[in-house]
């Protein structure tokens, strides 16, 4: 009989490696959704959000919180970070860039809509380390 270390650890409760999935959406879209916005991450404002959750891995869905605040950080060097806004979109694969553009891009024009991101999640600070992540601007 072969031993199956893997099954073992998620049986165990090994399963922080699952990959997560967060959704947010803002109705109406919001100024203020992020309060803080950086090339080391996004800290959300979940003031005004119509749905805030996260799929954690095998789980299911877990309701974020609003303190401490969700964030959204880069999990590696490299990833792909879009930014969508009516029918254009920019992608980028360097996490500082994505975040000095959503930056740039939030104000009079553009709201922030809706954020999904894929990655690993940490409940107890409610940070995920993204390798994905997509910003909806409305």
């Amino acid at each position: 009989m072969r031993y199956n270390r893997q099954a073992v650890v998620f049986c165990t409760g090994g399963i922080r490696d699952v990959a997560s999935l967060l959704f947010v959406q803002w109705l109406p879209s919001s100024l203020t959704a992020f309060s803080s916005i950086s090339g080391s991450g996004l800290t959300l404002d979940l003031t005004g959000s119509a749905i805030a959750v996260v799929d954690y891995g095998f789980v299911g869905f877990v309701n974020l919180l609003p303190s401490p605040a969700p964030q959204v950080v880069p999990r590696f060097e490299r990833g792909l970070y879009t930014i969508c806004n009516g029918l254009r979109s920019a992608v980028y694969t360097d996490f500082s860039a994505f975040a000095a553009a959503l930056s740039a891009r939030i104000g009079l024009l553009s709201r922030v809509c809706r954020i999904y991101a894929l990655g690993k999640f940490e409940p107890s600070t409610q940070v995920l380390s993204a390798s994905i992540a997509t910003v909806v601007l409305w």
